[in-house]
């Protein structure tokens, strides 16, 4: 009886260690981006403050509508496949596939977000080679830059894509955040029955303390590290480097989440 009591203690300390790594990563790629992003679409502005912002705003606001009005009933949907069993108890093959496809789904987002941002920043895809340029300055590692008037981006086939992958993008994170942070580490913490309701209580107070640390160090560090490599690589490059941020995130998010079930396959949303 010891024995499998310990087992079940190192196979729900396992799962933890592999969802605190998967919020690291998740926070690590989330933070980067959306400090990064803004900076990307202002620099190559003209016409003051209110017009560089103008992308940015349009931006933020497709994502927060998306979420505001869609994640309630995306989370809903998430949760009645991915909850479903198998007959060993385990997550179905259905509930694992819905998970890897929401995963793709949103990275694939990223990627188109990038790649249009990108196009709409330098005009289309080919070099520049006419309009007005500038140059990077302030220590930044030198770059063109195809300086445009962003009065009305909406205007930019480009920029339209990049609005629909963005609140793609923000609502596909946000239910799996809420997922993978909160409701499957609330299970991990409630998992062991034989366990009093105070110290899984307090297992769960402990663990939400953790998650909300990773995720202020997270917004600490990102625009710094971001700021030093827009230093030594420039804008163009450091967003392919926020790209590929998210794809191995995606990644080992996938494999935290595997070994999770892997060592508790009864672990269902609360």
């Amino acid at each position: 009886m010891g024995g499998k009591k310990d087992q079940l203690r190192n196979d729900i300390d396992g799962a933890w260690r592999s969802i605190r790594l998967a919020h690291m990563m998740r926070c690590a790629a989330d933070r980067s981006h959306a400090f990064f992003l803004p900076l990307f679409l202002a620099r190559r502005c003209q016409g003051g403050i209110g017009s560089a912002l103008r992308p940015t705003a349009a931006l933020t606001i497709a994502q927060d509508l998306a979420v505001a009005t869609a994640s309630t009933a995306a989370a809903f949907f998430f949760r009645k496949y991915t909850g479903r069993k198998g007959s060993d108890g385990a997550m179905s093959s259905g509930g694992g596939c819905m998970f890897v496809a929401a995963m793709a789904l949103e990275n694939a987002a990223v990627v188109g977000m990038g790649l249009s941002v990108y196009a709409y920043s330098n005009g289309g895809w080919s070099s520049p080679s006419q309009g007005l340029y500038g140059t990077n300055g302030g220590g930044v590692a030198e770059e063109m830059i195809n300086v445009q008037n962003c009065e009305n981006p909406l205007s930019s086939n480009y920029f339209r894509i990049a609005l629909v992958c963005g609140a793609i993008d923000a609502l596909f994170s946000s239910v799996l955040s809420m997922i993978i942070s909160k409701e499957w580490v609330a299970s991990i913490c409630f998992y062991d029955q034989s366990e009093s309701k105070e110290r899984q209580r307090d297992r769960l107070a402990r663990a939400n303390a953790t998650l909300s640390q990773i995720d202020l160090i997270a917004g600490v560090l990102s625009p710094l590290v971001i700021s030093a490599l827009i230093s030594k690589y420039g804008y163009d490059r450091v967003l392919a480097i926020v790209v590929l941020q998210h794809l191995l995130g995606a990644s080992v998010i996938v494999l935290c989440v595997r070994r999770t079930l892997a060592r508790l396959p009864g672990l269902s949303l609360p």
